[in-house]
């Protein structure tokens, strides 16, 4: 039997396209003036809370070189590191396994990127990780365990990410009364692959 062990079960799920919404691909926008395009639909009139925009391209690798989308994404490939940690030892010699976790943060966007700053000044990244590790080696003599045999395993990861932002000007005064809110999300997945070792073989 596999532990196929979910190491955070209750974690907050990233918002979902409706089925009924409407949906606006924005990928091929110029995003240098991204912030221009956004308020021009939220001056539109649209359906409020059934509009979503989907951003892509050059605007989202803006996004995603924020420097605390940076931070976090850093935090997370460490997280799952350590959860590939917890899962080796009790995992039998020569046995692979799989193992999920996901999260979310809220992230401010760098006041040097003005753009995007503009654009969605607060907004939240939401990630999901599909993960294997093994076949785990035993009996490995290895350098970190001091020349003494201990046990290792590769693991991967696929890493699905997400942002979402609700763009709404009301607490912008005068500009509040003049639009009608929206939601913005953005989608962008990740590898990451290493090697774990423990110095203990079972």
């Amino acid at each position: 039997m596999g532990q196929r062990k979910d190491f955070n079960p209750k974690c907050r799920k990233a918002p979902t396209i409706p089925k009924n919404a409407k949906k606006y691909n924005i990928s091929d926008w110029n995003a240098s003036a991204m912030h221009i395009h956004l308020y021009s639909l939220y001056t539109y009139p649209l359906r409020q809370g059934n509009e979503w925009c989907v951003i892509g391209g050059d605007f989202l690798l803006f996004v995603r070189a924020q420097s605390d989308v940076r931070a976090y994404r850093k935090a997370v490939n460490r997280k799952l590191q350590l959860d590939a940690m917890v899962m080796l030892n009790p995992l039998p010699c020569r046995r692979k396994d799989t193992f999920t976790d996901c999260g979310s943060s809220l992230v401010v966007a760098d006041l040097q990127t003005l753009n995007v700053r503009l654009s969605l000044q607060g907004f939240t990244v939401y990630w999901k990780a599909h993960c294997k590790i093994g076949p785990k080696k035993c009996n490995v003599k290895m350098k970190r365990c001091n020349d003494k045999c201990g046990s290792k395993a590769y693991f991967s990861c696929d890493i699905s990410w997400s942002m979402y932002d609700y763009y709404d000007f009301k607490s912008y005064i005068p500009f509040g009364w003049i639009g009608r809110p929206f939601h913005i999300v953005g989608y962008w997945n990740d590898m990451l692959g290493g090697t774990v070792i423990s110095c203990k073989n079972k």
